[in-house]
């Protein structure tokens, strides 16, 4: 292997190569040889050498525990050859703009719809009772009406083209990373608690339309590893969420908060996928878990009101809706956590929505533990602010073990 390390600086490739398969017949159980000769590959840009090189490598270590870490840095190069040639596919990108659009289309589709049912149904109405609409006021009603029916078939039809091309490109991903799926599912199938293996599975199986799988290489991540560190799973979770990739992204924020129950960021990314899941179940208890952290935040606040809405308590929804549209005078909001090993670091705005001046306010944070133990407490006093007046906190404590935080104000 020296003797093949040294022509190999020479150029001289095949000379290499051939005393690495020596090396190999030599002791075939050891996958040092073919690691060497896929590392070689690899320098050149020869990925597809590589590839089989580093499977060879994984192969002949067999069960040997002598190379076991050996095996598994040879699966691990084999994978991620893989996912680097998928990485940044044109149809991904295209899939990703296309889930973006499908929310608002689906909403002003809702919207005019609505809409377009009230001038019916006035239409109708009028018709039972024999009543006629003045000519221009009849001229007026034909062109809104007409207008409000087009926009709705427009509406459709762009919805219908959407997914049409959202199907498309998930068929074009399925076969592009097929072979990345195939690798990793491998890497995995031997070392199930690889947090970063894992996370890139699951990853590909959504992009490429595979929600199930993905949530599923979540589920395996949580039942191997045993010390899963909640944030591998809250930054994917949340980066599939952004991404419009609902169902598995609500998995991986799940399963993390099931470990740190009290990380905002990851709660809200959560609730919205609920709600975009349309899941009446789940929505309301992630919502209200959501607001005891963040009781002053708007967005939160009107996710408790859409819980209540999926399970048709209209009063209760009402009522959340109208908290977040007028019930909150000066709004917090927290734009920054950073824990580390000592401490935490937090920061925010709050901000006066009101037309008149604020009162004074006295808000407490409280640093929290991941059973919900207070390690730190920090106050902020927060004066009279004008109105649309925003004033930055910024606050800082010491302690070990801080996973996240709530608040009050007084």
């Amino acid at each position: 292997m020296n003797d093949a390390l040294t022509v190999s600086q020479d150029g001289k490739l095949d000379s290499a190569l051939a005393l690495l398969h020596t090396a190999a017949r030599l002791e075939p159980h050891n996958p040092k040889a073919f690691a060497t000769a896929a590392a070689l590959y690899a320098s050149r840009g020869n990925d597809d050498s590589a590839y089989a090189y580093y499977r060879l490598a994984g192969r002949s270590a067999g069960d040997d525990t002598t190379y076991a870490s050996d095996k598994r840095e040879a699966l691990s190069n084999a994978w991620h050859l893989l996912v680097r040639k998928v990485q940044g596919h044109p149809a991904a990108q295209r899939a990703a703009r296309v889930r973006g659009s499908l929310d608002s289309l689906q909403r002003a589709i809702t919207a005019d719809s609505i809409v377009l049912a009230r001038l019916v149904g006035s239409s109708q109405s009028r018709r039972a009772r024999g009543a006629k609409l003045a000519p221009a006021d009849q001229q007026l009603f034909t062109r809104d009406s007409t207008a409000r029916a087009q926009a709705v078939a427009r509406g459709r039809s762009a919805l219908a083209a959407a997914l049409q091309q959202l199907a498309a490109d998930s068929t074009a991903l399925t076969a592009a990373f097929a072979p990345a799926i195939g690798a990793l599912n491998e890497y995995v199938a031997a070392f199930p608690a690889d947090v970063d293996a894992a996370t890139t599975l699951a990853t590909l199986y959504a992009q490429s339309g595979h929600g199930n799988q993905a949530a599923a290489v979540f589920d395996s991540l949580g039942a191997h590893a045993k010390n899963l560190d909640p944030d591998a799973l809250f930054g994917p979770g949340v980066r599939l969420v952004g991404q419009g990739l609902y169902q598995p992204g609500a998995r991986a924020l799940a399963l993390g908060l099931a470990r740190n129950p009290y990380r905002r960021e990851a709660l809200f990314s959560l609730a919205i996928a609920y709600y975009q899941l349309h899941d009446s179940t789940a929505l309301l208890p992630a919502a209200q878990r959501l607001a005891a952290l963040d009781p002053l935040n708007r967005a939160s606040l009107k996710l408790v009101a859409a819980g209540w809405d999926f399970r048709r308590e209209r009063d209760s929804a009402k009522a959340y809706v109208a908290r977040a549209d007028t019930g909150i005078a000066v709004e917090i909001s927290v734009v920054s956590f950073i824990p580390d090993s000592a401490g935490a670091g937090i920061a925010g705005l709050a901000t006066n929505l009101k037309a008149t001046p604020s009162k004074p306010a006295h808000l407490t944070v409280e640093l929290l533990d991941v059973g919900g133990q207070v390690v730190a407490t920090l106050t902020q006093d927060l004066p009279a602010l004008s109105p649309r007046q925003s004033q930055a906190f910024d606050l800082k404590a010491s302690g070990r073990g801080i996973a996240g935080w709530r608040y009050r104000a007084s």
